[in-house]
């Protein structure tokens, strides 16, 4: 990794990518781990790509110039790298390219978005909400077994597309009709407490035909509009990995006050002191937010 030569901190995001190279493929594959996609899009829903991209060129350029010049003592005390930064602005860089890209396929496609291409939105919208809140239903009448609480995960897969979204959904009310054919056990009181019946798996399936038919009546681009997704997700990791460099540097500045802190100004809502990734979405339960295909209002007020 080059050491910074400049003691300037106004570093555009292409100049600090040709100062610190594409990071290693496995570090950023480190940080978008799959895993917690609907975390991240629950983070991302919150906040506007254009206050991350406003952030994190000034940002990284502090980090990268204090990481590339400090003494292994100072090191030692900030518990991030260069090779994260990098990532950091690898990744703002690809949030760049996406928003810009999308804005332009907006301007030359708003003429044509069609009532159909709405209502698919709203199924997804909807849908997706429903599924969100069937999960902690699901959670809450598994209780402790770590092997019921997967099978919920595993029955309730992505939602990356509409047909995943709803092959989700209908698995499930397979799953839920599974769990009231319980009738004297732990797994029968609790559906009784949580007052899961029938008629919420028939609303499963029932959104898991909406969004069927609502993405098939709308036109390939209404279908494509699954990017929105995409922009939630990478605002999403780029806050994480921006508020990762925020606070620890924070905590490092704590303890020597000579350890520069790193003060957001466009983020500053969700990335307050000490606050971290779960910090930031705390007041956001992974998926509560509704997040849709573009088209839908799920960002607005962004």
């Amino acid at each position: 990794m080059p050491k910074p030569t400049s003691t300037s901190t106004s570093f555009s995001l292409d100049d600090l990518h040709a100062k610190l190279g594409a990071p290693d493929p496995a570090f950023v594959k480190a940080i978008v781990d799959e895993e917690t996609r609907e975390e991240f899009i629950a983070l991302g829903v919150q906040i506007a790509s254009r206050h991350i991209l406003s952030d994190a060129p000034r940002i990284y350029g502090i980090a990268y110039e204090f990481l590339g010049s400090a003494s292994e003592a100072l090191l030692d005390s900030i518990d991030v790298s260069l090779e994260l930064v990098s990532v950091g602005v690898h990744l703002a860089i690809e949030l760049r390219a996406l928003t810009n890209k999308v804005r332009r396929t907006d301007d030359a496609g708003e003429a044509e978005r069609s009532e159909a291409e709405r209502a698919a939105a709203t199924a997804f919208t909807s849908a997706l909400g429903l599924r969100t809140r069937t999960v902690r239903l699901l959670k809450g009448i598994a209780g402790r077994s770590s092997d019921l609480r997967k099978r919920v995960d595993d029955r309730t897969g992505t939602a990356e597309t509409a047909e995943a979204l709803a092959q989700g959904l209908e698995a499930q009310a397979t799953l839920m009709r599974e769990f009231l054919t319980h009738k004297k056990d732990a797994i029968a009181t609790r559906a009784k407490l949580y007052r899961m019946t029938e008629a919420r798996a028939v609303k499963l399936d029932e959104a898991a035909l909406a969004v069927r038919e609502t993405a098939a009546a709308a036109d390939a681009r209404s279908v494509a509009k699954v990017r929105q997704l995409e922009i939630d997700f990478l605002d999403g990791v780029n806050l994480h990995v921006l508020g990762e460099v925020i606070h620890a540097f924070e905590g490092a500045h704590d303890m020597d006050a000579s350890i520069p802190r790193l003060v957001p100004i466009a983020t500053r809502r969700l990335l307050a002191k000490h606050g971290g990734r779960k910090g930031a979405a705390g007041g956001t339960a992974a998926g509560t937010e509704a997040t849709a295909p573009e088209g839908t209002t799920a960002k607005a007020g962004k």
